[in-house]
């Protein structure tokens, strides 16, 4: 943290700096996970191929109401959104409220 002016805007990343920095400071063994375990929706274009994700990276990538935004090019994403989305309208409705009220 004593460098965190290093980062300007990216600041808010330093703990997936210093996770990285500490395992090859440490030289501990680590196995990299497939994009379905943490898929980043607010990504666009097909850089990322299709998959069903298990866990939705959004970002900011959600409506006025809280609901996920499909990826219109990522059928097999965009069902996995739907399903998380279908759960969401689900747990508002028992609620009796939208997301953000």
């Amino acid at each position: 943290m004593k460098h965190l002016d290093l980062f300007q805007d990216w600041s808010i990343h330093i703990d997936q700096v210093s996770f990285a920095m500490a395992l090859a400071e440490t030289g501990l063994n680590f196995t990299e996970l497939d994009q379905i375990w943490n898929f980043p929706t607010h990504i666009k274009d097909d850089r990322l191929g299709d998959c069903e994700p298990k866990i939705l990276h959004y970002h900011s990538q959600v409506d006025e109401t809280g609901i996920l935004l499909e990826i219109a090019t990522l059928e097999r994403a965009t069902e996995s959104i739907r399903i998380v989305n279908s759960s969401l309208a689900r747990l508002y409705s028992d609620e009796g409220h939208i997301a953000g009220d």
